[in-house]
């Protein structure tokens, strides 16, 4: 993995970590908050081709398990 792609991952372990320490409404708009610039910087990267396509593959399949884990939390109100 490239430098770039550690560092999202950290960055998505750390916010899942984060979460359970809260579970209010705010905690999950942070949440949507932080994906939604995840998604901007990794769209970013594409069209300026510092993400390669199997990099933009791995970060865009690792934002849809950080949205099910999210939706899952919400379902039963724990972030495990």
């Amino acid at each position: 993995m490239t430098r770039s792609t550690n560092m999202f991952a950290a960055a998505s372990l750390v916010a899942l970590s984060l979460g359970g320490l809260a579970t209010s409404a705010s905690a999950y708009d942070e949440i949507d908050a932080r994906q939604a610039r995840q998604e901007f910087r990794i769209q970013h990267g594409v069209r300026t081709g510092q993400i390669t396509r199997q990099e933009y593959r791995q970060l865009e399949a690792e934002q849809a398990r950080i949205a099910r884990l999210e939706r899952a939390a919400k379902a039963d109100g724990r972030v495990d």
